[in-house]
């Protein structure tokens, strides 16, 4: 401890590439009371998401400044595409329409991000003209069930909608509240990283040593993750199962021996937008058996044999 004394560490979210996923994810973004898909972070979040080569539906609701819960929800049914790799974004009443479309859907999404988002009338600043007239009764274990995932995006700078309002959704429908302070009131600014973020599939690495990311050059994610085969190609597939298989056989003490073997994704470095290579592998927190940590390259001779030793 007098070596080198208290030691903070600090997360570092890694975007990740998986080209048979990629290709296939589409996003749904329903904006708000009065709004429209031209308005607010909705044209900057588009170009963001198509630029990365996603497919984007942000439709024009009708009647926006006098809505119909029902006429809305059946207007985005008819008119988007929803799959298992769907991404549905609802901001402010958007979210409302968003939990109703949930109800009327035969399968899964991929995940429902709401922003702003509510199923109960009364406001902080004002009432709105659709609280006497909107259906806030929701078949909750319907939508719970048609979800693979779910975000929940909290500004603690809103002053529309109640704090208590995110924790009442999580607690019927689950998911995750990220709590951030917005670029501006109601999550309405032109640009809104956080919402991206909610957007695009991350990695969260814990370091001691954020200074390392200048240098990495490759990153490991365990084999008892269990996000793993999210990041597994199927060209990858067989060669991950039978590493998997042969990584049960092995005890503790040989559990390095191993090696590991390449995904077919890869993580985006945050600082050059380099893509990483990220392999499955048996030696991260072997103890646990989870996470995931990134690797710079060797800095003197016994750093290179190990990880030539150990196929690094």
């Amino acid at each position: 401890k007098n070596w080198i004394g208290k030691s903070h560490g600090t997360e570092i979210l890694f975007e990740f590439e998986n080209p048979d996923i990629e290709k296939k994810l589409n996003f749904i973004l329903l904006h708000g009371y009065t709004g429209s898909p031209e308005n607010n972070f909705f044209p900057w979040l588009k170009k963001e998401l198509e630029n990365k080569g996603y497919k984007i539906s942000a439709p024009k609701l009708p009647n926006t400044n006098n809505p119909n819960i029902y006429e809305q929800t059946d207007y985005v049914l008819k008119n988007c595409k929803f799959d298992e790799n769907t991404v549905l974004l609802g901001h402010s009443l958007g979210s409302v329409v968003a939990l109703k479309v949930l109800e009327n859907l035969k399968k899964p999404i991929k995940k429902l991000i709401l922003a702003a988002g509510f199923c109960e009338p009364k406001f902080l600043d004002k009432q709105r003209s659709f609280e006497k007239t909107f259906n806030w009764k929701f078949d909750f274990e319907k939508i719970k069930r048609n979800n693979k995932e779910i975000k929940i995006l909290r500004a603690k700078n809103d002053t529309a909608v109640p704090q208590e309002r995110a924790d009442g959704m999580k607690k019927n429908i689950g998911g995750e509240i990220i709590d951030f302070i917005a670029e501006e009131d109601h999550i309405c600014g032109k640009q809104e990283p956080e919402v991206l973020n909610a957007c695009i599939e991350k990695f969260p690495i814990f370091t001691t040593r954020p200074d390392t990311i200048f240098g990495v050059t490759f990153m490991v994610i365990s084999a008892q993750h269990s996000r793993l085969f999210e990041l597994v190609t199927k060209k990858q597939k067989l060669e991950i199962n039978k590493f998997l298989k042969k990584i049960k056989k092995t005890s503790e003490k040989e559990v390095l021996e191993k090696g590991g073997v390449f995904t077919g994704s890869y993580a985006i470095n945050p600082i050059n937008n380099e893509k990483i290579p990220i392999y499955a592998g048996n030696f991260v927190l072997v103890d646990y058996g989870s996470g995931m940590v990134m690797a710079v390259p060797a800095h003197d001779q016994r750093d290179f044999e190990f990880a030539k030793k150990y196929n690094l």
